[in-house]
């Protein structure tokens, strides 16, 4: 069983804690094994806000999951340092925030719609510019890639909230070994909003196709 690690930041009210739920269920749905947690701060207040997801995959050389190796098995929700397979950022400072979790191989995905502190504003405190935090991650791993998914979200619908979806999409889209097929992901969208089928997934396909360009 070869194990997909899955690390998600942000700020209180980007749907940090409800993409991590949308990936553990699809995984559900694709029968593979997962695990996570989500770790939420001063959320009213915009606090830092995680989200840990960690598949099971299962390989050709398994006759049966459960036959994997006890070594192999998924216990701990956490990861270590430099473990993370994808890092998904849906706030620039949020990602650099969490880079220890990136290595040489985590393809980093960032959402470009910056949420600066009042301490930025007041100009205590320098926002790096996207130059700046794309140099920064790079030195954790090549594979950075990044897009506008606040402002895609605005363009279709009038409005942010779709935004995590456009992420979602926008990962899986650019993540050539993700273990969870889009057509899954629209699956479990399906199932578990039914009231918001085609807002959900013509934001999970806008993102996707941006991210299979972005990959190309």
């Amino acid at each position: 069983m070869k194990k997909f690690n899955i690390f998600c930041c942000g700020v209180g009210g980007q749907g940090i804690v409800t993409l991590g739920q949308i990936l553990k269920m699809a995984a559900i749905d694709a029968d593979i094994r997962v695990i996570g947690t989500e770790m939420r701060g001063a959320t009213q207040r915009e606090g830092s806000v995680t989200a840990t997801v960690r598949y099971g995959v299962p390989e050709q050389s398994d006759k049966d999951i459960s036959a994997s190796s006890e070594r192999d098995a998924l216990y701990a929700v956490r990861l270590l340092s430099g473990s993370a397979d994808v890092l998904i950022a849906s706030e620039p400072l949020e990602g650099i925030r969490y880079l220890n979790y990136a290595g040489p191989e985590t393809t980093i995905v960032v959402n470009e719609y910056p949420m600066p502190l009042k301490e930025h504003f007041s100009g205590d405190l320098h926002y790096p510019t996207k130059e700046e935090y794309i140099e920064s991650m790079k030195q954790f791993s090549p594979k950075v890639f990044t897009y506008n998914a606040n402002m895609k979200s605005k363009e279709l619908f009038g409005t942010f909230l779709q935004m995590n979806i456009v992420l979602l999409g926008f990962s899986i889209g650019c993540v050539p070994n993700f273990p969870i097929s889009i057509e899954i992901m629209k699956k479990t969208l399906e199932k578990q909003w039914p009231r918001a089928v085609e807002t959900n997934i013509k934001a999970l396909m806008t993102g996707y196709e941006a991210g299979k360009k972005a990959l190309s």
